[in-house]
């Protein structure tokens, strides 16, 4: 009888072991970021038409990701770990007033754009506020 008991304490143990490894991977998988897209033309799989709505609406880790055109606004990235990403640095084109984009935190990844401002100001592309990396 206690050889009965001590394989039914080992089957639970074991069943407990697996079920806890299973749901650990299952918490794992479901902390994907997200890739946020957006168009300034629009259209039926695009999420925004200006990129400061899309990094408002993102979170930390996030990618937005940047079609080609021409988008007339100042930007200010405030979330870290995010990823803005245009789709080439010849036709993803930011132009705004002033200080063109502001990075406010820590760990953020700007590519492929081509960076200017209605000022002709040359000094001035990126403005990073109290951040590193």
């Amino acid at each position: 009888m206690g050889k009965i008991t001590l394989i039914v304490c080992l089957f639970v143990v074991f069943s407990t072991l697996n079920i806890s490894n299973s749901a650990a991977l299952v918490v794992k998988n479901d902390t994907t970021n997200n890739v946020i897209y957006v168009d300034d033309d629009g259209g039926p799989d695009i999420d925004f038409t200006c990129i400061q709505d899309a990094i408002n609406a993102s979170s930390d880790g996030d990618t937005i990701f940047v079609y080609n055109g021409t988008y007339n606004e100042n930007i200010v990235i405030n979330k870290s770990f995010l990823t803005l990403q245009g789709e080439d640095n010849e036709n993803t084109i930011i132009k705004a007033n002033g200080e063109t984009v502001s990075i406010v935190v820590d760990n953020v990844y700007v590519s492929q754009f081509k960076i200017t401002n209605n000022l002709d100001l040359s000094d001035i592309g990126i403005h990073m506020i109290n951040s590193d990396s």
